[in-house]
């Protein structure tokens, strides 16, 4: 598409699915998105007031995406995505930073990042990827954070437990992997784990068997994976019905005898897939 500013929006009382693909032409999404053309609300308080699921994907020159708070008076409230349940943005590569009324969305339960190599930000998820985990807040149930350049982890780790995350999928191809790795064990309630692409790893961490309500882990693309845990620490694992490693060419064939309780075992033999992560192809 030519135009260079995405549409006024936020106004759309009705509007629960947004998706907006390609727009090449677009820098910044800003006030247009949020408000009339003359800046005002209208008296309207609340942007989006019925949006589910937002999807931005493949607008290459998008680099700044404005919080409507900043464009408010100091005694003006103002709620933004008050229903959002799932985000998803895929090759936006120049987004540097997402509007604060993301971070504080806390109907949040859904989040896709792919492909955002200068994103500096995350809502909820600071967490897996930047700050430890102290602020992905309750409500969220599924991240897929995929091959968006390197994780800058800080020094100092935390171990702050978060009960509500389900569904977890990484794809690292990161030379900190193991540190992100780490912070997997807080999530006490998952029940499906994808790791992808791990140089570093050479045996999955004993604190796997914490993860009690784990029931389906695939293991992609770690190509120095030789060990699973001990038996005893894989048969805490008592909900596992699902173990997929794939190509991880390291990992010795006499490692199945700590998994053979586990009812469904593949090992190097088919790409996996799982419904829960469904790929989508991007199109413009």
């Amino acid at each position: 598409m030519e135009c260079e500013e995405v549409p006024t929006l936020g106004q759309l009382p009705c509007l629960r699915v947004l998706e907006i693909i390609g727009m090449g032409k677009v820098r910044c999404i800003g006030s247009e998105y949020n408000f009339y053309s003359d800046g005002s609300y209208r008296n309207t308080t609340t942007l989006f007031p019925a949006l589910r699921i937002l999807k931005l994907e493949g607008m290459k020159t998008l680099e700044e995406w404005k919080d409507a708070k900043e464009l408010t008076t100091a005694d003006e409230v103002l709620l933004v995505f008050p229903c959002l349940e799932e985000l998803t943005l895929r090759s936006c590569y120049k987004l540097r930073d997402l509007p604060e009324s993301l971070h504080t969305c806390v109907s949040l339960q859904k989040l896709v990042v792919q492909d955002c190599h200068k994103l500096r930000s995350l809502p909820g998820v600071p967490s897996i990827i930047r700050c430890g985990i102290e602020d992905l807040h309750s409500g969220l149930q599924c991240v897929e954070y995929l091959e968006n350049g390197y994780c800058r982890l800080p020094s100092s780790s935390t171990s702050s437990i978060h009960p509500s995350l389900q569904k977890l999928k990484l794809k690292l191809y990161s030379l900190n992997s193991l540190l992100v790795l780490d912070q997997i064990q807080y999530f006490i309630a998952l029940k499906i784990l994808w790791i992808e692409g791990s140089y570093q790893m050479a045996a999955l961490p004993e604190w796997l068997g914490n993860l009690s309500s784990l029931q389906w882990l695939c293991i992609v693309s770690c190509w120095n994976l030789v060990h699973l845990p001990t038996e005893e620490t894989m048969r805490r694992l008592t909900q596992l019905k699902t173990l997929i490693i794939y190509e991880c060419p390291k990992f010795e064939d006499n490692e199945r005898i700590k998994i053979s309780h586990v009812p469904w075992v593949k090992i190097n033999q088919e790409e996996p897939y799982c419904s829960d992560f469904k790929q989508q192809e991007v199109c413009f």
